[in-house]
């Protein structure tokens, strides 16, 4: 910044046309502010020319997150840095490419639904911009754990060749995990496939199901018989 002060005789007097005693002016020429103050002494008019550079346009913004994750109902607020910091105008507006999944308002972020949207930052001042990807996902479902476990239309008895399509119930019926493993402890009575228990032998066997999480166990026993008139083997 330049600061040039000069004496200027009375009799000048064209120049207070320019600023007026006591007062201060500005005048702009290109990027340039002439500032003109004046003040009057013993008949003697002091001008006080002083030279400043006006405020720079924007050369660049970015946003303190480029990459981000979130979980459906989840708020964020990103930060924009726009430099030069004295930049004439620093403001920023904001859209998002995808206002189902997110939108966004004065830089905070709303996740409103399961998807991918990119947000952009835009200087006012320079057509300057800056995006952020983003991911919103549903937050897990909390974890239910499995209190117990029972077959159901299991047959005591069955012919040989006989088959039996049985139940299983998890309980509470929302657990989260529902697997369940059935097993016979005779396969050459009762074989097992999924929830079909086959009689292929003569005998008695017992079918268990044990769940995945927990280990919760219910058994039934199932004799397998001839078929009527038929001899067994």
């Amino acid at each position: 910044m330049k600061t040039t002060t000069i004496i200027i005789s009375a009799i000048i007097l064209s120049f207070s046309a320019l600023a007026q005693a006591n007062d201060t002016m500005f005048i702009h020429k290109g990027h340039t502010i002439f500032e003109f103050a004046t003040a009057e002494v013993d008949s003697i008019i002091f001008y006080r020319i002083q030279e400043s550079q006006t405020p720079p346009s924007v050369e660049s913004i970015t946003l303190n997150q480029t990459i981000l994750s979130m979980d459906v109902g989840d708020t964020l607020t990103l930060q924009a840095t726009v430099l030069p910091s004295n930049a004439i105008n620093k403001g920023v507006t904001w859209a998002s490419s995808n206002p189902q999944v997110a939108t966004i308002v004065n830089g905070k972020i709303f996740a409103l639904s399961g998807g991918e949207a990119i947000i952009f930052a835009g200087t006012l001042d320079g057509n300057r911009i800056a995006k952020c990807t983003l991911t919103v996902s549903y937050p897990p479902l909390p974890h239910i754990p499995v209190t117990g476990v029972a077959l159901s239309g299991v047959m005591d008895t069955l012919h040989l060749g006989d088959f039996n399509l049985f139940g299983i119930l998890v309980f509470p019926y929302n657990a989260t995990n529902q697997n369940v493993n059935i097993t016979s402890n005779d396969t050459t009575v009762i074989e097992i496939d999924d929830q079909r228990a086959t009689a292929v032998g003569i005998g008695t066997a017992t079918i268990t199901a044990i769940t995945e999480d927990g280990g919760y166990v219910d058994s039934r026993i199932i004799t397998v018989i001839p078929v009527p008139g038929v001899g067994g083997n």
